[in-house]
């Protein structure tokens, strides 16, 4: 009887293991427990089947073209089919994964799908930028994680709801924003980096390992950045300098973490410190001196880590940014030790030696 001229071909993987419907198989159709290749061919032949396949020992498998998507269609070794066929020990019938391909033509693939591609420029109001690295110094390049449904233009849409001129997508489906990127033209990957498609929207890009797929409102966007917040609950004079960097903090009591500026520098004025500083981001510390060991650093690139300070700069790794407090009255009676103007506003902590007529621990 006819086999339709088919003949073998190929070892391809054959089914994607976490997908069980039909569509997940590089030839889709069940033709029945069939022990040996020439049963199998007949049966595919007789059903029109143009492709045929002989898998695990003595599954037989048809369709008129064979599927190629991620983890199935593939070609593979011959060697991949190595377990022998139920009704014939001199013939193999696939293997683990694998199936065994017959064919009326040479490699009777279906179009494989078309590779993802990131969102058309205008998208809620964005357009694709660049592949950037992310995550490279512990902190994220685009400050504020959204929780979407891993498509692509829901994360626009959630930027764009939040006023962020930037948006990135992450591993698959991942989503942040801001308004901010430190040193935007010194972090950008090639577009390799940024080849997973997202998980819950296939036709499109959502970066990669550690790579953002970065959109931005405008060019000027990706140039925007943060500064230090200039004074704020008496506190002014900010600078960045080095902690840690002799096994101690420059200032040496923790405060808490706020993840604000604002709320570190109200910490230190209720504790009332002279000098107050936040760290990587959020950690809060005050002192009454700064240790002379404290150097100036440039490393002080850290935005706040809450979103309604992001547009500020907290310190960074080891690096705090540092106020000292002012007052406008030196021998007011809530200055700080020696009269300087430093501290103004915790009576219960310094009053005025009347002797000296300076501020001084009470």
């Amino acid at each position: 009887m006819p086999t339709m001229g088919l003949f073998y071909v190929a070892a391809v993987l054959s089914l994607t293991p976490s997908i069980l419907a039909a569509n997940g198989r590089a030839i889709p159709t069940f033709v029945g427990f069939l022990a040996t290749p020439a049963s199998c061919l007949q049966a595919c032949a007789d059903a029109g089947w143009a492709v045929c396949g002989l898998e695990s020992g003595n599954e037989c498998w048809g369709a008129d073209t064979m599927g190629v998507a991620s983890g199935y269609g593939q070609r593979v070794a011959d060697s991949s089919c190595t377990t022998v066929c139920s009704g014939d020990a001199t013939k193999t019938c696939g293997g683990e994964n694998a199936i065994s391909v017959y064919s009326t033509t040479a490699f009777p693939t279906a179009p494989a799908p078309a590779a993802p591609v990131n969102l058309a420029d205008g998208t809620f109001g964005f357009s694709y930028k660049n592949c950037l690295r992310d995550s490279s110094a512990g902190y994220r390049e685009l400050a504020t994680g959204i929780t979407t449904d891993g498509k692509a233009a829901s994360c626009l849409a959630a930027c764009s709801a939040r006023s962020f001129n930037l948006c990135g997508l992450e591993y698959g489906g991942e989503c942040w924003g801001s308004n901010f990127l430190v040193g935007y033209a010194s972090k950008t990957l090639a577009q390799s980096s940024c080849s997973i498609a997202c998980t819950s929207d296939t036709p499109y890009l959502c970066g990669g390992s550690n790579a953002l797929s970065l959109y931005a409102v405008t060019d000027a966007a990706l140039t925007a950045t943060r500064t230090s917040l200039a004074s704020g609950s008496g506190y002014s004079s900010p600078l960045c300098k080095t902690d840690n960097s002799a096994g101690h903090r420059e200032l040496p009591n923790y405060l808490g973490n706020t993840g604000t500026v604002t709320g570190c520098l109200s910490a230190c004025k209720t504790a009332g410190f002279a000098f107050c500083g936040v760290e990587y981001g959020g950690e809060c510390y005050g002192g009454d001196t700064l240790a002379s060991s404290a150097t100036s650093s440039t490393q002080c690139t850290t935005a706040c880590a809450s979103a309604s300070e992001d547009k500020y700069l907290c310190g960074g790794p080891n690096a705090l940014t540092t106020y000292t407090a002012t007052c406008s009255d030196p021998n007011a009676a809530t200055c700080a030790p020696g009269g300087a103007a430093k501290t103004c506003h915790n009576p219960t902590k310094f009053t005025v030696n009347p002797t000296t007529g300076k501020c001084e621990k009470s």
